[in-house]
């Protein structure tokens, strides 16, 4: 299940729900909270520890993704999360 609401997703990562979890696509959560340009979604998902260096079936990180995209404000979010430095290829 998809859900764009950052309480909500708040809310499912306490009971336990997996950020890691993909689509038939590969991608997580937060792979499609940039695909939204939805940052407070997006921050959410990393305040609950979602993985910004996950791959997809594309092999793209979230930030990568988010830069394709054109996902800027996801995409200074992303890069201002201490743990993926080394995830974004230059473009």
């Amino acid at each position: 299940m998809i859900c764009n609401d950052p309480d909500i997703v708040r809310l499912l990562v306490r009971h336990k729900a997996n950020t890691s979890s993909v689509n038939d696509d590969g991608d997580t959560a937060l792979h499609l909270g940039v695909m939204d340009d939805d940052e407070p979604y997006g921050e959410a998902l990393l305040a609950m520890k979602a993985d910004p260096g996950q791959r997809n079936a594309q092999n793209l990180t979230v930030a990568e993704s988010a830069r394709n995209l054109g996902s800027t404000s996801c995409l200074e979010l992303l890069l201002s999360h201490s743990s993926i430095g080394d995830t974004v290829t230059a473009s």
